[in-house]
């Protein structure tokens, strides 16, 4: 398909036709008696200037100047390629984003195309693209770019958009289970039963929602949060332990396990980034005999 740029020489004057496809509207001038040392005459967006010696047109439709071709009556101009625009360009995953598609020719403007552009998804998480261009996302586990394209007459063009992750625990097979999707495809790919928080798949003490809230690796039985000295000495006891990196840590001590419930006290709060082996030297036991237990909470 071409697009034309129509100027014409009419006999009685000079008449200046604008034709940008079948979308866009046509303007028409016409200067009686100007010849090659004639004015400028102006009506519109369109400029008729004759003042040089010869018939020059300038348009400002769609916000782009075009300039007619010296020595031509009538000059077309082929579309080359489209540029395709998105609004918004990021999105949650229950959100929409209008794409629209507008022509390249090769004079360099940019303008309505002459029919509908057809759409289609190019990659990542979009459910459709309607005929209109409306753009529906699929759930995503983390933030993702997703692309659509435009087809005209031959052409092509497309568009990148984000999808935003706006809810943590609602992709696929892990939706609502209380563990965070990202994490549960980090370690066990998409729809892995495995994944379950109540599932221990390196059979160590921790089922899988232990491990995430300890930031340990569920696929490995010597990730693992847990004590593993305990030393008195002159000045007090020191509690030795292992654990993850991105969760707080706690040291809870208590005097008595027969308590009903029983008494533990938080003696030291390991806030993260933590080293995965640590120790804690506790200088107020007074000599008691003395239990300790280590947790962590993200």
């Amino acid at each position: 398909m071409r697009t034309s740029h129509s100027i014409v020489v009419a006999a009685a004057g000079v008449t200046l036709g604008l034709l940008l496809g079948s979308a866009r509207a046509q303007t028409e001038l016409t200067a009686k008696g100007l010849d090659s040392g004639g004015g400028r005459i102006t009506v519109g967006a369109v400029t008729i200037d004759g003042s040089v010696g010869g018939i020059a047109g300038i348009s400002t439709n769609a916000g782009a100047a075009t300039q007619a071709k010296s020595g031509y009556a009538g000059q077309l101009y082929d579309l080359v390629s489209l540029q395709v625009t998105a609004s918004p360009t990021s999105i949650t995953e229950y959100a929409t984003s209008q794409l629209d598609a507008s022509g390249i020719f090769d004079d360099d403007t940019t303008g309505l195309l002459g029919g509908t552009a057809s759409w289609s998804v190019v990659a990542g998480p979009l459910a459709s693209i309607s005929a209109s261009g409306l753009a529906t996302p699929t759930n995503v586990y983390e933030n993702t770019l997703a692309s659509g394209r435009a087809t005209f007459d031959g052409c092509t063009g497309t568009v990148v958009i984000l999808v935003v992750d706006s809810n943590p625990d609602d992709y696929g097979l892990y939706a609502a289970d209380g563990l965070p999707d990202g994490w549960q495809v980090g370690y066990f790919g998409i729809g892995n039963a495995d994944a379950a928080p109540g599932a221990n798949p390196d059979s160590d003490a921790m089922a899988n929602l232990a491990e995430f809230l300890a930031d340990t690796n569920p696929t490995n039985g010597a990730s693992i949060l847990m004590v593993t000295n305990i030393a008195s000495g002159p000045v007090g006891n020191t509690i030795y332990w292992r654990g993850g990196v991105l969760a707080t840590q706690y040291v809870d001590r208590c005097t008595n396990l027969l308590d009903e419930p029983v008494q533990w006290v938080t003696v030291f709060t390991n806030v993260p980034p933590t080293s995965i082996l640590t120790n804690f030297l506790d200088s107020s036991t007074n000599n008691v005999l003395c239990f300790y237990r280590i947790r962590a909470a993200r």
